[in-house]
């Protein structure tokens, strides 16, 4: 996939190809940027100086990239340049950022580029899904599958009694309750009456 990717960028911008490891990253992981750079004769251009930007999308997080040319050994075991510039940045924030690289005083026309990489909160949850018995035995009770039949007699009770018949007082189906009432009631009118206030 990544060839054929490089085949069509190189319709577009013949000299300068620019990728990234991953399309996608979490927050805290290094995100590892690669730009290759050819010559007027289509080979590989070493020994050249060369930056970039990574930008968020909202713009609040702009961080420079600064490339390193990829060595490789020679048959003399020297070390020759590839044409093959590595960088690294961190990002700030989860957000999609775009990285731009322009190398118009190495190459002139078609000299910038840029790619896009989402990153995202990571999702601890899911990260590690296997079974943690001792942070499980800590917690409470841990029961294997196998003893699961022996589960049920281990459970506690947890039924609530509540009182029987005898032990319900109704207290508004209750002649004393509505004389008092309407005595109450009495006294507050004929109160509001003696003072005006009806």
């Amino acid at each position: 996939m990544r060839y054929l990717v490089e085949g069509r960028l190189l319709g577009g911008q013949k000299r300068m190809i620019l990728k990234t490891d991953e399309d996608e990253y979490q927050l805290g992981d290094v995100v590892t940027v690669r730009v290759k750079l050819l010559k007027e004769d289509f080979e590989p251009m070493t020994g050249a100086s060369l930056s970039g930007l990574a930008k968020s999308q909202d713009g609040k997080s702009q961080t420079e990239v600064i490339f390193k040319e990829k060595m490789e050994k020679d048959e003399d075991g020297d070390d020759v340049g590839t044409g093959e510039y590595v960088g690294e940045f961190t990002p700030e924030q989860p957000d999609l950022y775009d990285i731009a690289v322009e190398a118009a005083s190495l190459i002139g026309d078609g000299s910038r580029v840029n790619t896009t990489v989402q990153v995202n909160l990571p999702d601890i949850e899911f990260a590690d899904t296997t079974l943690n018995a001792a942070l499980l035995k800590g917690i409470g009770k841990y029961v294997e599958l196998p003893d699961l039949k022996d589960l049920p007699p281990k459970i506690p009770s947890r039924v609530q009694k509540t009182p029987g018949k005898g032990w319900v007082f109704d207290l508004w189906d209750n002649g004393w309750v509505l004389s008092w009432l309407v005595l109450l009631l009495g006294i507050e009118w004929l109160f509001r009456k003696r003072c005006r206030m009806v």
